[in-house]
């Protein structure tokens, strides 16, 4: 799982209804002593996480879509961190993005009237500093690359089946 994406996931198609599926989650939650519970199991949607006494702030969570097909179900999983740290960094991101923006503008409007515009040094170290974000996201991303591969190993085991993430 060693990637550079923010939000690793996958795709399978398999032979087991949605009910099914639910059922062997469920019981594979009964009969291991995994290290994961369901935070939320409905009808077509599952969210799986690390028990609270085993989290930290970049523990992931593993959200899975579960998809009636003609035969069988098709199952979209999402690896992602606790929404109140996704929400955190979309919130930076936005508050960079609208910097560099209104910055990048008012230094340029600036510039077309042949006046100094020393702002527009301002967007390139906010640039530096999405850029700490991103890299301060893969390093949480790496902090908490062992509960995701139990998370995903937890899967793997409940619908017997090997699951390719991109």
């Amino acid at each position: 799982m060693t990637s550079i994406r923010i939000r690793p996931r996958f795709k399978l198609s398999t032979s087991y209804t949605p009910e099914d599926i639910i059922v062997k989650v469920k019981n594979q939650l009964k009969e291991t002593k995994s290290n994961c519970y369901a935070e939320s199991m409905l009808k077509n949607f599952i969210v799986l996480k690390i028990n609270k006494e085993e989290q930290h702030f970049w523990s992931p969570q593993l959200t899975l879509s579960i998809d009636k097909e003609e035969e069988g179900s098709f199952i979209r999983g999402l690896y992602t961190p606790k929404p109140t740290v996704w929400s955190m960094f979309i919130f930076f991101y936005t508050g960079i993005g609208v910097c560099i923006l209104f910055g990048g503008l008012y230094g340029l409007s600036r510039l077309s009237l042949n006046l100094e515009a020393p702002i527009l040094w301002v967007v390139p170290a906010l640039l530096g500093l999405a850029l700490l974000l991103y890299i301060i996201a893969q390093v949480g991303q790496k902090l908490g690359a062992r509960q995701m591969f139990d998370l995903h190993h937890f899967i793997e085991e409940a619908i017997d089946k090997k699951v390719r993430i991109y």
